[in-house]
């Protein structure tokens, strides 16, 4: 594609930035563990004197998600700061960004991404009967699709429940295997009719907040790295900085084939994002 710029190494481009943003899944590890060719990619320019940024849409606080990273083989030293939906899930809560949805909440999700809702002032409740609003964590487990949770889904439009969606992603691959995230139960809740506030990549919050902390350092001079079209590239081009895509990652298979049948631009266009850089896997 002529507008889209093919890579190998990130070291072709990485002195055009002085920031980068990076994914977590199907970037750095695959789940359970770091991608060797990522970590070194990490320390390079961390050694660089780069700013490196793990900007993840992971529905855990900072503590759990750093904590998660570690276990994966990704320490502290080969990068700057971590932000991840759940963080700032916990933080808008705090501050009284949503009071207006009242204090009874019906969780949805795994047990591992609880930690969201210490220190609220919330009251966890078990049955959408007694709930003012969901949140929705994910799936508890790997589930291939959404339409097991319909039932629940149809209940709660049903009883006009607001959902606030901790994780925009529709899809991860943990451990090489394909299951849907929270995302794609937020998708099906919307198809139903069901009200759905995202926190997250793509949305601009996370871009906003991440961006804040940067310390002056111009848009221009900012690559978010990402394998997710519709919400790392996307949420990249809503900020107007420059993205570079993992083809490697959760799209591998649709990118293959749009490659065999030279159809990259149309599969760009049908997700509504367009990176500025494309590479198999974050080499440096």
């Amino acid at each position: 594609m002529s507008n889209v710029s093919n890579i190998n190494k990130l070291s072709e481009i990485s002195d055009q930035y002085d920031a980068f943003l990076i994914d977590a899944w199907g970037v750095l590890h695959d789940g359970g563990k770091v991608f060797p060719h990522a970590y070194d990619c990490l320390k390079q320019l961390k050694a660089q004197g780069k700013i490196v940024v793990i900007l993840s849409n992971a529905a855990r606080r900072t503590t759990d998600f750093d904590k998660e990273l570690l276990a994966t083989g990704i320490d502290q030293s080969v990068f700057d700061f971590s932000l991840s939906s759940g963080e700032l899930l916990w933080q808008n809560f705090k501050s009284g960004r949503y009071e207006g949805l009242g204090s009874r909440c019906y969780y949805l999700g795994p047990k591992r991404s609880q930690g969201i809702l210490e220190g609220l002032d919330l009251s966890l409740v078990n049955t959408l009967e007694q709930a003012d609003f969901i949140i929705n964590a994910g799936a508890e487990g790997n589930t291939s699709d959404a339409s097991s949770y319909q039932k629940l889904l149809q209940n709660a439009v049903d009883r006009n429940l607001p959902m606030v969606c901790a994780n925009p992603d529709l899809i991860a691959i943990r451990k090489g295997v394909r299951g849907i995230s929270a995302g794609a139960i937020a998708k099906l809740y919307q198809q139903l009719g069901g009200k759905v506030e995202y926190i997250g990549k793509p949305h601009k919050q996370i871009y906003q907040d991440c961006l804040a902390k940067l310390a002056g350092i111009p848009d221009h001079k900012v690559l978010m790295i990402g394998d997710g079209l519709q919400t790392d590239i996307l949420g990249a081009n809503d900020q107007w900085i420059d993205a570079l895509f993992i083809t490697s990652g959760i799209y591998n298979q649709q990118f293959a084939e749009a490659s065999r049948n030279d159809k990259l631009a149309e599969l760009f266009f049908s997700e509504g994002a367009l990176p500025d850089y494309m590479i198999e896997a974050l080499v440096y």
